[in-house]
């Protein structure tokens, strides 16, 4: 199950930089619930969590905080267990490493989510714990952005993580150790074939995103269980 060409289209024209820098996050929403039914939800989730793990696809801090609050109101009011990117919020609440306690060298991986600032987690964590939290959304991107965070106290979200720790237990060894097969260049260009245009953009993620499921956006790789060969018995009519 993935997007058709024109829902992509319709994607991208929300997400747009012009969009996302001045329409309300509640303006953006609205524009999703006009476009998209309940049944497109999940195909247009994992299509937004693709998007942000591509820096080049979705630039603007602004376009990542839409998305991200998408996501989110796709599937608000269901318990956590029954969100399936519930994954993707716990990630961004409480990152990962992202340097090597070694080395200090910065660490990158397949499917690596965007950081957020301060103020971005602190939108987010009441966003996704606070009943009445809809209020949040009558603010633009930028003015989220821009909020003081510095008396904000630290929202409690055990539960979230709870909920994730049984979801991964119930999981397959294989399944926790598969990695998308697309890769994003971990440092983004400014040399000429780098994906300025917006047309170079919906071009490459309707090559990723669309068309035969799965398309190239939901392939993995997994480790594959191999068996050993077995050994050859000698039988006493064989010829040696």
């Amino acid at each position: 199950m993935a997007l058709t060409a024109n829902e992509l289209t319709t994607l991208l024209g929300i997400l747009s930089e012009e969009t996302t820098e001045s329409a309300t996050l509640e303006q953006i929403i609205h524009q999703i619930y006009q476009n998209f039914t309940k049944q497109d939800y999940f195909k247009l989730g994992t299509a937004l969590v693709f998007l942000l793990q591509q820096p080049d696809l979705l630039p603007s801090p602004a376009q990542r905080l839409c998305a991200v609050t998408i996501l989110h109101e796709l599937y608000r009011g269901e318990p956590p267990p029954n969100n399936p990117f519930l994954p993707v919020f716990v990630n961004i609440l409480h990152p990962p490493d992202n340097l090597s306690k070694g080395t200090g060298k910065k660490l990158e991986y397949a499917g690596q989510l965007p950081k957020f600032s301060q103020s971005e987690i602190a939108f987010l964590s009441s966003l996704i714990t606070d009943k009445n939290s809809k209020e949040l959304l009558k603010r633009t991107a930028s003015q989220v952005m821009s909020l003081d965070v510095t008396n904000h106290q630290p929202t409690d979200t055990t539960s979230l993580r709870l909920s994730l720790a049984e979801l991964i237990a119930e999981r397959s060894d294989i399944a926790k150790s598969a990695i998308p097969v697309v890769y994003s260049h971990p440092q983004l260009s400014q040399s000429p074939g780098h994906l300025s245009d917006a047309e170079q953009v919906k071009r490459t993620c309707e090559a990723l995103l669309c068309g035969p499921t799965p398309t190239l956006a939901q392939q993995y790789f997994t480790p594959e269980i191999i068996r050993l060969t077995p050994p050859i018995h000698v039988a006493e009519d064989e010829v040696r």
